[in-house]
């Protein structure tokens, strides 16, 4: 559940620049978040399901995941590093050519292309946990708990800008 609200948060964060082209792209936009989603996935794969009841679903779709989503998912965590390189690439641009647009873009493009990689990841962990909610609604609400990761997602920029955070600190006393 929360891988899913790892993928829905980096979507969210990209449509986020999409929507404002003025905003700054951070360079560790995905940095801190791509080790975590590692680990959950690891998790996630590395839980032994077994039951003794064959008509249990869930067992099944358990070790499709292990099976085949499993590295699906990866591959699509595993693309994040086209991110950096893109930011690497664009430094190099600036720094040679001067050029910020064809460096920009191509930053744009890889965040898109990132952002089907999350949404398509979003699916394959949506439809493996509908199952769980299915095989077992009375302790897991999947809906439920989708709809609560969609409603907390705050913003790329929810603390506000440079400038507000620096007056904020200036009107308090730091001690």
């Amino acid at each position: 559940m929360m891988l899913y609200s790892d993928f829905y948060y980096m979507h969210k964060d990209i449509e986020s620049l999409f929507s404002d082209r003025t905003l700054d792209i951070p360079e560790n936009l995905f940095s801190s978040r791509v080790p975590v989603m590692y680990n959950r996935l690891y998790n996630v794969a590395y839980t032994e399901y077994c039951v003794f009841n064959k008509k249990d679903k869930f067992m099944s779709t358990h070790n499709n995941f292990v099976n085949f989503e499993f590295v699906k998912l990866k591959n699509r965590i595993d693309k994040n590093i086209y991110f950096q390189i893109a930011i690497i690439k664009a430094k190099m641009c600036r720094t040679v050519n001067g050029a910020t647009q064809e460096a920009d873009e191509n930053i744009y493009k890889t965040i898109k292309v990132i952002d089907i990689y999350s949404k398509s990841a979003m699916e394959i962990l949506d439809r493996y946990l509908s199952v769980l909610q299915n095989e077992s609604s009375e302790k897991f609400n999947w809906e439920k708990n989708k709809e609560i990761i969609h409603k907390g997602y705050l913003g790329i920029y929810n603390s506000g800008d440079l400038d507000d955070f620096l007056k904020q600190e200036a009107d308090s006393e730091i001690s």
